[in-house]
């Protein structure tokens, strides 16, 4: 069984047998509204959880969304050091070499300037 959407939204989920009809061409053999099958599964996890068990997912579930956290700060950190790199570096080569690169550096410029335009239009 796979999860599907449906509607004219695709906001109903539905899960369907389609592994016949992938094979030998068959047609599909079930299809199930999700909520409620997703309903009764609630019921019996939750029947079966002690409250210590929920408590110690809950709290798993805030240590992953903290690390979550850390980890996009850091990758941002890493993107601007990354940016900021870059400009250095494109400032230090432009005064060393002025004169050579000038000519290039304005077509490079106008060359970013028509990518721009074009995708704004």
């Amino acid at each position: 069984m796979s999860l599907h959407y449906s509607g004219p939204k695709g906001d109903y989920p539905v899960y369907l047998c389609a592994a016949d009809q992938g094979e030998s061409g068959s047609p599909r053999c079930q299809q199930v509204r999700a909520l409620s099958v997703d309903r009764h599964i609630e019921q019996a996890l939750l029947g079966a959880l002690t409250p210590e068990q929920i408590t110690m997912a809950v709290e798993a579930v805030g240590e992953l969304e903290s690390q979550t956290k850390l980890l996009d700060q850091q990758w941002r950190l890493k993107c601007e050091r990354a940016r900021y790199d870059v400009e250095r570096a494109r400032r230090q080569y432009d005064e060393v070499e002025p004169l050579c690169t000038f000519g290039k550096n304005v077509e490079l410029s106008h060359l970013s300037e028509m990518r721009t335009r074009a995708r704004g239009s």
